[in-house]
């Protein structure tokens, strides 16, 4: 959690290397699972597509075993969403094609389990990436990310949860891309109060919204 505050991830790689001769139990499996899936957006972000290609076959494995162990569906496609939407960076030529299949996969996790905090916050990156005319909605994902927070907030999933502070950070980004930068504001203040070590928002994101005019 610590490294996700500072940014740099490079802890997480060194930590899933180290655990992956283990022999994992589901709960492990279930956490080295949730963290690849973060990590590998991260290596994307950072250009360190190497690194990306390799967690992406880690994680498509971890994925099926899950399954195989009885992870609820509604998790399971968040994965294989997420897993389409990281190929379209290796290919391009099929976007229409993977793009599709995460759309199909965020769309199942969500029907499959409504109070999966997980599934709805990213339905809210769908309706917040995707452009207008191929139906994306900076509301709607108002919206989800909103009830994701709420069903992060019910389950007692908020201590040290790097999936919730992204999530909550989305929030407030969209409020701002919705033109409403008070609300923005006290989004990024509650973040601060649970996670005032996290650099992003404390140093670079926080300190633009409060200058945009």
């Amino acid at each position: 959690f610590q490294a996700y505050m500072s940014g740099d991830l490079t802890y997480w790689g060194k930590s899933l290397k180290s655990i992956e001769k283990t022999d994992m139990s589901f709960d492990l499996l279930r956490q080295v699972t949730n963290y690849e899936y973060g990590y590998i957006a991260w290596c994307l972000g950072q250009k360190n597509e190497e690194e990306a290609k390799t967690y992406m076959e880690k994680f498509a494995q971890h994925i099926d075993l899950l399954e195989a162990k009885g992870e609820k569906l509604s998790t399971i496609s968040v994965y294989r969403s997420s897993l389409n939407a990281y190929s379209l960076s290796f290919n391009k030529w099929k976007l229409a094609t993977y793009a599709s299949r995460a759309i199909s996969f965020a769309n199942k996790a969500v029907e499959s389990d409504s109070n999966n905090p997980l599934a709805l916050s990213l339905k809210g990156n769908i309706e917040f990436y995707s452009p207008a005319m191929f139906g994306g909605s900076k509301k709607e994902a108002l919206e989800y990310f909103k009830k994701a927070i709420d069903a992060f907030e019910q389950q007692n999933a908020v201590v040290y949860n790097w999936n919730y502070v992204a999530t909550m950070l989305c929030y407030a980004q969209a409020y701002e891309k919705l033109g409403d930068k008070t609300k923005a504001i006290e989004v990024c203040q509650k973040i601060l109060t649970i996670a005032p070590a996290f650099v992003y928002l404390r140093d670079i994101y926080y300190p633009q919204l409060l200058n945009k005019k």
